[in-house]
């Protein structure tokens, strides 16, 4: 996993501060947890090769509550052979009513891929840190070969 810069703290702030979900004001869209600590299922779920131009699937896991995390789609971009994708949750807002499990789960977010280039392509996820009490965005990325 690679820290991302001082500045990307400052914009996950703003990401979280300013995401509601416009149907519940005790809910917020925010960047998923990823947890890279040796748990099942993986972070990311992708495969090894692909044939360029064919479309294929990769699942980014979150972690939350069994009950009070709702995956709630993501960004992906493309840039050359660099595909970053963001996941989102919805999330109770601090002080939230709700009554939440005390657990740890994955929450599976599907994205469809399609890439064009053979060569090494770069799947980077980007998503919250969950060892620290504090939101801080943080990386990781797996190959996936491109064949023609």
């Amino acid at each position: 996993m690679t820290s991302t810069s001082g500045g990307a703290a400052a914009a996950v702030l703003l990401l979280l501060a300013g995401c509601h979900d416009a149907t519940d004001p005790e809910k917020q869209r925010v960047v998923g947890i990823v947890d890279l600590l040796g748990t099942a299922p993986p972070a990311v779920v992708a495969p090894t090769v692909v044939a360029a131009g064919e479309r294929f699937t990769v699942t980014v896991h979150t972690w939350g509550s069994s009950d009070c995390t709702k995956p709630d789609g993501g960004d992906l971009r493309v840039e050359g052979d660099l595909v970053r994708i963001v996941p989102y949750d919805i999330i109770p807002i601090p002080g939230h009513t709700d009554v939440c499990q005390d657990d740890y789960v994955a929450r599976p977010h599907p994205f469809g891929l399609t890439l064009t280039r053979p060569g090494l392509a770069r799947l980077r996820v980007v998503g919250r840190r969950a060892s620290r009490a504090e939101s801080v965005l943080d990386s990781l990325e797996v190959g996936v070969t491109v064949t023609p």
